[in-house]
């Protein structure tokens, strides 16, 4: 079940640059991707990467102004939300209480949820190359006791790479850590495509990569 709402193209745009993405889609009743599609779509610009930091501050950045609607694009747009009765239904499921499960170094873990999730996390293939790939990326879990040694040797691991590159790396993250998914996405963009695809070991990387041989 779902609600509608209709608003003018106009009207959009205006709450588009008077409240951030997040908040606004909240109001809506929808995600913030979906939001920008709809304004993508509908040809409203976006706040560029930034923007509400700045309101924050105390500054006045500049607004794109709304162009003419193009052809297929309406002066009123409709929204569809869904209604709320779902999650409720979801909050009242009794899931039955937490389990608790001990990890220690001295002996294997058997707890039922403690195995799905390790096979959940095994590595069950190799790429072309002949490195253990994952079917659900490559994340591990350790017992907390290890997790020190453990954090080392994957730095230890990254120590030999390209400092620019893992520079670049950091930066992304810190920088989109706390932002909506559009301005994560612009900003890993900016930074792949204005910075990283310029340095030679990007291109070493990749011709590495092609040639299925590790990089100099």
């Amino acid at each position: 079940m779902s609600q509608t709402r209709t608003i003018t193209r106009n009207e959009l745009y205006e709450r588009v640059w008077s409240s951030p993405m997040r908040k606004l889609a909240l109001e809506f009743g929808i995600s913030d991707v979906g939001l920008a599609k709809i304004c993508r779509k509908s040809g409203i610009p976006l706040p560029g990467l930034g923007h509400w930091k700045l309101v924050e501050t105390g500054h006045s950045p500049e607004r794109k102004p709304l162009p003419a609607s193009e052809p297929g694009q309406h002066e009123t747009i409709t929204i569809a939300a869904r209604t709320p009765e779902s999650h409720s239904v979801l909050r009242k499921t009794n899931i039955g209480p937490v389990p608790n499960v001990e990890v220690t170094l001295d002996r294997e873990i058997i707890h039922p949820l403690a195995i799905r999730t390790k096979r959940a996390f095994h590595a069950t293939s190799k790429n072309e190359r002949g490195n253990a790939r994952s079917r659900r990326g490559h994340n591990k879990v350790f017992p907390t006791q290890s997790f020190q040694e453990k954090t080392d040797e994957f730095v230890r691991k990254l120590t030999p790479r390209s400092g620019r590159v893992l520079g670049l790396t950091k930066r992304a993250v810190d920088r989109s850590l706390y932002a909506t998914v559009i301005e994560g996405i612009s900003v890993v963009e900016q930074i792949y495509l204005g910075e990283l695809m310029k340095t030679k070991d990007a291109h070493e990387g990749l011709s590495a990569f092609r040639e299925k041989r590790s990089s100099i």
